[in-house]
């Protein structure tokens, strides 16, 4: 295998764009929700949001499983492809019925989710949105499998459209209701979208589910450890700091998952392919070192790009949004972390192929337990809520390490090969911009981010001639 195989090509790049065209509107609505709501309603549909993010990790990691199990599949394996979708569809199935009981509980009990009145009526359009979700999941993942994408954005125009269109119709309390419920009837259509256009019969079938949760669970450990570690910090905030706060910090959150959009978007196509050619056992270990390292670092020069590039337009969106301006340093720190978890992205692909989730997901977990323990630790010292978003980059710095250090003894590896794309003079340049941030010199975060990037200079080449490459042909 080539070190230089194509990291992505004109269907990953045309994807990118039409999804940073629906998520162009999501982000839209997200700044016209943040005018409209201010910091205290924002923080009730931020509480709301909350929720439903936990509730997402319910599928027992059923769609990961699906999307890694078909990924490893051959052309000629219909019959065991048929299988598997069909036991993903009655996992979630049965989960449904867990989930409706669930919410009934909560309904019926009048449970208090968050501090408003009476918030326990949310429980039902939770449950409805986490059940529509799961099954639109699945969908997404066959079709990503098979390469067949456009259904995928059409359901996510579908979603971005309608729930902007309601904001400027409704206002306060009956906004957030009204969003919520148009949410799950979009959803409820992209579903019967999705299944007209996958056509093959859908039927009861558990012979896979075994084999789905097996893989699965391990595979969400790791998943929800990473988004434990944000939706930790949100519950913190919950506990420990006034409602305002929680509007920030969803304000920058939504901010940062609008940035990443389109390096997620090409990791979210790309990966069955890569898991698929990290699978190949046949490869030899110079082969697949070289594959990580230059994998790795031409990963890292793109969302280093991005990142430089949305950090020097924060002056404009803050004299747009002035009363959003404290959460800017938070933002950047917040970027910084996607940048380290970006930075695992081959790593873990390589530990779903060779079948090591259980170790992966060990792994995720102690990053959490690092990341908690400090967060609880500048909340009870009750330091800004700045430093709970460095526990989180504490975490994954410590996840980053610890994988490549396991995988380098696992495959009999060259540690210090194996961390060009991740050497500790790149680290400390990492922890200088951290603590500019800390320090609110927006300079010197600049500075450093560039120096960053021209450590890298090598893979900057590599990247401008793949896009030039493809462009010509």
């Amino acid at each position: 295998m080539s070190s230089k195989s194509t990291f992505f090509g004109k269907n990953e790049i045309i994807f990118t764009m039409l999804r940073y065209l629906t998520y162009g509107l999501m982000t839209i609505r997200g700044f016209v929700l943040a005018y409209y709501l201010g910091p205290y309603l924002l923080g009730i549909y931020g509480y709301l949001m909350l929720y439903q993010q936990y509730m997402s990790y319910t599928s027992f990691g059923i769609n990961y499983s699906l999307n890694a199990e078909l990924a490893l599949l051959t052309v000629g394996q219909k019959q065991e492809r048929k299988s598997l979708i069909d036991s993903a569809f009655s996992g979630v199935l049965l989960i449904s019925g867990l989930l409706i009981f669930i919410g009934i509980i909560a309904y019926g009990f009048k449970l208090k989710l968050f501090p408003f009145e009476n918030s326990y009526k949310y429980a039902i359009i939770i449950v409805a949105l986490t059940i529509l979700t799961h099954f639109q999941q699945v969908f997404v993942n066959i079709f990503r499998v098979n390469k067949k994408l456009k259904p995928v954005i059409v359901g996510e125009l579908v979603l971005a459209v309608g729930l902007l269109v309601v904001i400027f119709f409704f206002e306060g309390i009956e906004l957030i209701n009204v969003l919520f419920y148009v949410w799950g009837l979009s959803l409820l259509l992209i579903v019967l979208f999705y299944k007209i256009v996958y056509s093959e019969k859908i039927t009861v079938n558990f012979s896979k589910v075994r084999l789905l949760l097996k893989s699965g669970l391990p595979l969400l450990v790791y998943a929800f450890s990473y988004y434990l570690m944000g939706l930790m910090i949100r519950t913190l905030i919950g506990a420990f700091y006034p409602i305002e706060v929680m509007g920030y910090f969803s304000f920058a959150n939504n901010i940062t998952t609008a940035i990443m959009l389109g390096l997620d978007t090409v990791t979210w196509i790309i990966f069955p392919s890569i898991i698929a050619r990290l699978a190949d056992n046949n490869l030899s270990k110079d082969e697949l070192q070289k594959y990580l390292v230059s994998f790795t670092n031409r990963l890292l020069v793109l969302v280093l790009i991005i990142v430089l590039l949305s950090i020097g337009s924060l002056p404009i969106l803050f004299y747009i949004l002035p009363k959003y301006r404290p959460i800017e340093f938070s933002l950047i720190i917040l970027l910084m972390n996607q940048i380290v978890f970006n930075l695992g992205f081959v790593f873990v692909t390589l530990c779903i192929a060779r079948k090591m989730h259980n170790q992966m997901a060990l792994i995720s977990l102690l990053s959490v337990v690092v990341s908690g323990v400090l967060s609880l630790v500048f909340c009870l010292n009750k330091l800004p809520y700045i430093w709970l978003v460095i526990s989180n980059v504490i975490g994954s710095l410590f996840f980053v390490n610890l994988l490549i250090y396991f995988i380098s003894n696992k495959f009999s590896l060259l540690q210090d090969e194996l961390r060009r794309s991740f050497n500790w003079t790149t680290q400390l340049l990492f922890v200088l911009i951290v603590i500019s941030a800390l320090l609110q010199s927006y300079v010197c975060v600049v500075i450093f981010l560039v120096l960053l990037l021209l450590t890298k200079i090598h893979s900057i080449r590599e990247l401008y001639w793949q896009f030039r490459n493809i462009y010509v042909k």
